[in-house]
């Protein structure tokens, strides 16, 4: 194998079959130096061409908040849209997420659209009731930017910050 590195943000280096053989986490770049091709992962396989920019958005107040969500312990598949907030070429979603309930082990959680995988999975788990717990990830988001959600019955708060987004520029 030649060489691949990790760094922060993750960019790896190496030939096309050896990236091909990575499974990346959202934002992630990579260069083949066997083809000269960029990559970029958008939550599911290796991309071609393009690379990122994490563009941060004024916050100050929830984008979603309780009375917003369905609030009955089963999964929305495409429930929250953030189309109108994010823009065309978005591939991860930076999100905070401020959560209470009345029972210990209720879940809160978003996640990129029908995936079951837990690094695009953001998800707030309550030990005690009545204390809050915040959360925050980057998770990926798909081209028609919705996200799924899931919230125990018995929140009294679910507010959903969206503090901003990467987004892919072409070469």
């Amino acid at each position: 194998m030649s060489h691949i590195i990790s760094l922060l943000p993750r960019h790896f280096i190496g030939t096309a079959a050896e990236i091909a053989g990575i499974t990346g986490v959202c934002g992630d770049t990579a260069y083949s130096s066997d083809t000269d091709v960029y990559y970029h992962w958008n939550g599911l396989t290796w991309g071609v061409g393009g690379i990122s920019f994490y563009e941060p958005l004024d916050c100050a107040a929830p984008y979603k908040s309780l009375g917003d969500f369905t609030v009955d312990a089963a999964w929305h598949v495409d429930g929250l849209d953030l189309s109108g907030l994010l823009p065309v070429g978005t591939i991860a979603v930076n999100l905070r997420f401020l959560y209470c309930s009345g029972a210990a082990g209720n879940i809160g959680r978003f996640r990129q659209n029908a995936t079951t995988n837990v690094e695009s999975m953001l998800q707030a788990y309550l030990q005690a009731a009545n204390k809050h717990v915040e959360k925050g990830r980057l998770i990926g988001i798909d081209s028609d930017r919705l996200l799924d959600y899931f919230i125990n019955v018995g929140a009294t708060t679910a507010s959903l910050f969206v503090l901003g987004y990467v987004i892919r520029r072409c070469l």
